[in-house]
């Protein structure tokens, strides 16, 4: 719950709200905890895309948070919040049968290098994305638009992981409502 739900969050933002999820929790590592240390969860998204979500705090110190989106047309990987791998089948393009196997990467053309801040928290997570989130915040309020990140985003990221919650406890899978966050106009 503390450290997945931004995942989930970024994973809907990218590829829609989550309509169902089936998921599996436990406690492998940590036995002087209460809580689970591993959580697996498939998950269905409203547009028919599925998703694979692995949490955990029993990874090896100092491994990166990725989220990786591939679909038919091109795939995109981001790591520990920058975007490591992009590739899209430009318009026209036909592509390949199974992959863009062997074609570029793309990432610079889309996301520039830029110095960024890399200093890090005590357990490795770097501090920018929460600073550039809040300085959205702010630059929301002056401009009097909604923040890029808004409390129904985040309640919609909060169901899903407690529907992942409900699913392990339970053994089946869990449905979640159909509303979307994605209205016209925003991504």
């Amino acid at each position: 719950m503390n450290q997945a739900v931004h995942a989930v969050d970024l994973a809907q933002w990218l590829a829609g709200p989550v309509v169902e999820v089936a998921a599996h929790t436990a406690l492998l590592a940590h036995h002087d905890i209460e809580v689970e240390d591993v959580a697996t969860a498939s998950l269905r998204f409203a547009g028919g895309a599925l998703g694979v979500l692995l949490a955990t705090t029993a990874a090896y110190p100092g491994r990166t948070a990725r989220i990786s989106v591939h679909g038919d047309r091109g795939s995109v990987v981001i790591d520990s919040d920058e975007l490591e791998y992009f590739h899209a089948a430009r318009e026209g393009e036909r592509a390949p049968a199974y992959g863009a196997f062997g074609s570029a990467n793309q990432a610079a053309d889309h996301a520039p290098s830029q110095k960024r801040d890399t200093a890090r928290d005590r357990i490795g997570l770097l501090y920018q994305p929460h600073r550039d989130q809040l300085l959205d915040f702010l630059d929301a309020v002056r401009d009097g638009r909604p923040p890029l990140a808004d409390a129904a985003a985040g309640r919609q990221a909060v169901a899903v992981v407690t529907a992942v919650y409900t699913s392990a406890a339970t053994g089946g899978p869990v449905r979640l409502g159909t509303g979307t966050r994605h209205e016209e106009g925003t991504p």
